[in-house]
């Protein structure tokens, strides 16, 4: 999953008045990420907003997501890196 949409709706001036962060060098990363279509430069673009947000701490990242997996013997699939379940991705024997 990109970053990008949900880092912005935080962490970007004027998007959202939720925690009231501003930051004209993280408002222009956030520029340049969505200007780079190629997935590598992107991902550095990414990299260095998500450094900076850290360094800066802003806000506290409180949530993280665990996820249990457990599969009848019958059923075929693996489980995918972005933690996204999809039917059609799964086979029965």
């Amino acid at each position: 999953m990109d970053a990008g949409a949900p880092l912005s709706q935080y962490f970007e001036t004027g998007i959202s008045p939720r925690i009231g962060y501003s930051n004209p060098q993280v408002d222009g990363l956030f520029s340049k990420q969505r200007a780079a279509f190629e997935p590598n430069e992107r991902k550095q673009v990414l990299s260095e907003l998500m450094s900076r947000l850290l360094e800066e701490a802003p806000a506290q990242f409180l949530w993280t997501i665990n996820m249990g997996w457990g599969l009848a013997k019958d059923l075929e699939y693996q489980p995918r890196v972005d933690v996204r379940i999809f039917a059609n991705e799964m086979r029965v024997k």
